[in-house]
């Protein structure tokens, strides 16, 4: 029974280093939330940043595997519910303040190299539109 306990563990914890994981990849302008260039993206610095997060989710899943095989003590085995909760919980912290670390880094490096991007979104709305019948109200077959 312990043995399914430590395989649903090492499941979660596996599952949250693929999605820490994936969090790296330069998704819509993005690297761990932060927004970069291609160009940016691509600089030795953040490319640095990127593989201590990478050895730091590798560390956090490894120590955590090894943290849930306590599991298997006789005298904790009575406590592995609550174990198996603040296990997961613990994970879940160390995941999320590795990445706000290396958010706060790629933050810092973005302000010092000055790489800050125009945000040019201008929305059009055409307001003759709420003129013409019945374009401005929802149709009675909706209601």
């Amino acid at each position: 029974m312990i043995w399914i306990y430590i395989f649903i563990l090492w499941l979660v914890y596996i599952v949250m280093t693929v999605s820490s994981l994936s969090y790296i990849k330069y998704q819509d302008h993005q690297i761990l939330g932060v927004t970069l260039s291609k160009l940016n993206a691509d600089n030795p610095e953040i490319k640095g940043i990127i593989n201590s997060f990478k050895k730091l989710c590798y560390l956090i899943l490894s120590f955590s595997m090894g943290f849930s095989l306590l599991l298997l003590m006789p005298f904790i085995r009575h406590y592995a519910d609550f174990l198996m909760f603040f296990m997961m919980a613990l994970n879940l912290f160390a995941n999320w303040i590795s990445i706000n670390h290396h958010q706060k880094k790629l933050l810092t490096i973005k302000e010092q190299n000055k790489w800050i991007y125009s945000n040019k979104k201008i929305v059009t709305v055409d307001l003759n539109v709420s003129k013409v019948k019945g374009k401005s109200r929802i149709s009675s077959v909706w209601i």
